[in-house]
């Protein structure tokens, strides 16, 4: 019976938890040098929430970017503060690191 309210407060605590964070951590987006597709979500910090848009379509993923990131936005130089969400990214990621980011502004999503 003690454990009861320990339980307890630990399910409410998984219950609380934003959907997101848990289904970001199950899915990876590919890492190969490959390109991918998503949508912008929220920009946390450094890092990027997106929605992936072919494969696992609307699984959200979290994609870490560093000072070495190339950012462009419509094709041109942009910075990571210059991403708005519900922008259009493709990302190339290689051996775990975000190399560069593409962002087009969204048409027709909202």
């Amino acid at each position: 019976m003690r454990r009861t309210p320990l339980l307890f407060a630990l399910t409410i605590l998984l219950a609380l938890a934003p959907a997101g964070a848990r289904a970001a951590s199950k899915i990876k987006p590919p890492g190969d040098g490959k390109p991918f597709t998503a949508y912008l979500v929220k920009v946390s910090g450094t890092t990027l929430m997106v929605s992936i848009s072919s494969g696992n379509a609307g699984a959200e993923v979290l994609v870490p970017t560093d000072d070495q990131t190339v950012f462009t936005l419509e094709g041109e130089p942009a910075k990571l503060a210059d991403l708005k969400p519900p922008m259009a990214l493709r990302i190339v990621q290689e051996e775990g690191l975000t190399k560069t980011v593409d962002a087009k502004a969204a048409k027709g999503r909202k």
